[in-house]
């Protein structure tokens, strides 16, 4: 009977570690699927998750040519490049009203126009002479950028807008009505702490309770502690180590278990599956029993 037992223990094992390789591989497509709809619904803000490593290597070139004191602040300081972000606009305007000025010379006629904003001027120095007109222009534009993103980092929504301005009589920086930008080209990179987890992220002790069925199928109730789990540093790998305390009026046993978390990181739940082994503190470490664990997370 005892033989029947175990086999049906290893059985049981063995249908939930084929359930969490399952479970791993259905979690990875849906997220890749996630993230591509949701860039996708981006548009034309073409935004990509890329690693920390690799965005600052793609635009070396661009932080080596900033000016020597920002450069000696990012070493000092060892300042990482989050995001980067290049967008083109279309400006459309119109410009009807103004100060013309007219200039009668021997043989010429100077014409001087002047937009009531100041933003454009328009020289010629002679209306007889084609080709040596001079158009100037000073315009000032108000760069408006919005950055939203998920817990970890790995969805990003980019919004920017730009908008002409001018200041007024009174010193005030006005919109100016008639002015329209459009987007019309913008790739926005950025990257995520979940790509530049650090191996010591694992540590990340949790108090846990639940319960264990072992080879005689007997239900016993369990608390402990996780005190490492693989998920904080790889994505997906929400493996983790715990001791255990399962209480018994008879014998107490102590043990040590693995347990891994079906639904992190796309949906964040208390509870895991896992395998433990202990031994009774009446016979400690001469005799050792395997369970199959409900696990419970007591704090996050």
């Amino acid at each position: 009977m005892i033989e029947k037992l175990k086999t049906v223990a290893i059985v049981i094992m063995c249908v939930a570690i084929i359930v969490l390789v399952y479970s791993i591989q259905h979690q990875q497509q849906i997220h890749s699927k996630q993230i591509i709809e949701l860039n996708a619904k981006l548009g034309i803000s073409q935004s990509n998750l890329i690693a920390a490593d690799d965005l600052a290597k793609k635009y070396r070139s661009e932080l080596d040519s900033l000016p020597p004191p920002v450069v000696k602040i990012i070493k000092e300081e060892k300042l990482v490049l989050r995001s980067r972000d290049s967008s083109v606009f279309q400006v459309d305007g119109v410009a009807t009203t103004g100060t013309v000025q007219t200039t009668s010379k021997k043989d010429a006629i100077e014409y001087v126009w002047t937009d009531n904003l100041h933003r454009f001027h328009l020289v010629d120095s002679n209306i007889y002479v084609p080709g040596d007109e001079l158009f100037t222009y000073t315009q000032n534009f108000r760069l408006k950028g919005l950055v939203f993103k998920n817990a970890d980092g790995t969805v990003q929504l980019r919004k920017v807008e730009l908008r002409e301005v001018h200041r007024d009589k009174s010193g005030a920086i006005t919109e100016i009505p008639d002015s329209k930008s459009t987007l019309i080209d913008s790739q926005f990179e950025y990257e995520s702490d979940q790509i530049t987890k650090n191996i010591n992220d694992i540590w990340h002790p949790k108090l846990i309770a639940g319960a264990s069925v072992g080879q005689e199928l007997q239900p016993k109730f369990l608390v402990g502690a996780e005190l490492v789990n693989v998920g904080h540093f790889l994505d997906y790998a929400n493996i983790g180590a715990n001791i255990q305390v399962k209480p018994d009026w008879e014998a107490t046993e102590l043990g040590i278990g693995l347990s891994y978390n079906l639904l992190k990181p796309l949906l964040d739940t208390n509870l895991s599956l896992g395998i433990s082994v202990s031994t009774p503190s009446n016979n400690l470490a001469n005799q050792w029993n395997m369970y199959v664990d409900a696990i419970f997370y007591l704090t996050n």
